[in-house]
């Protein structure tokens, strides 16, 4: 499947929170094609502060989002098929 409806799916089986967040966040995917991905954390201008990988287990995988209190976009991406969705996280 391609296009905005795909991508829109995507968005629904792509959980961050608590949203905002003290820090640690819980992504749940809710697509047992996403297992390897990386996380990418982006600011309000678009400087990539920095790159992880994660493994989803259980649909569920947890992180530190070890930036300053502030606005951030979440770049999900599944490293097996190559598809990307971003989240909007704010971080307290």
């Amino acid at each position: 499947p391609t296009g905005l409806k795909h991508y829109n799916e995507l968005q629904q089986n792509i959980r961050l929170y608590p949203n905002p967040t003290n820090g640690n966040v819980t992504l749940q995917i809710d697509n047992k094609q996403w297992q390897h991905i990386s996380i990418t954390i982006i600011d309000v201008l678009g400087n990539e502060l920095y790159t992880s990988a994660l493994l989803i287990k259980d649909n569920l995988a947890n992180f530190n989002l070890n930036v300053t209190a502030g606005t951030y976009f979440v770049k999900v991406s599944n490293n097996s098929t190559n598809e990307v969705v971003v989240k909007k996280i704010i971080k307290n």
